[in-house]
């Protein structure tokens, strides 16, 4: 026989969100963004080639992919504009890349 359940409480008589609740239903695993990849990779390769701390270059990248992939999640995420920012930004990155890559097949 079918049983009528409100949806706020699923049948509990409990709120949806109270804190004893919490244990029942964990929270979802967040998505990672692929512009925290791009910058992060980015930033490491860049860091890593031209070695702005003076460690070793695998160190360099690292720091670079972990700063600027946290950089670019914070902007992502709270700073007004940030999603443009970061949109224009890794259009221009690209486009370097792309004429970097020209100039050097061309000569």
């Amino acid at each position: 026989m079918a049983v009528d359940v409100c949806n706020s409480c699923n049948g509990t008589d409990k709120a949806r969100y109270q804190r004893e609740d919490d244990d029942a239903h964990p929270p979802r695993r967040r998505k990672s963004l692929p512009v925290v990849w791009f910058f992060g990779l980015t930033a490491a390769f860049v860091a890593g080639i031209l070695k702005p701390l003076p460690t070793d270059w695998f160190i360099n990248a690292v720091l670079g992919f972990v700063v600027f992939g946290m950089l670019a999640g914070f902007m992502w995420a709270r700073v007004p504009y940030g999603r443009l920012i970061l949109v224009i930004s890794s259009l221009l990155i690209l486009s370097i890349f792309g004429v970097a890559n020209y100039t050097a097949e061309t000569g």
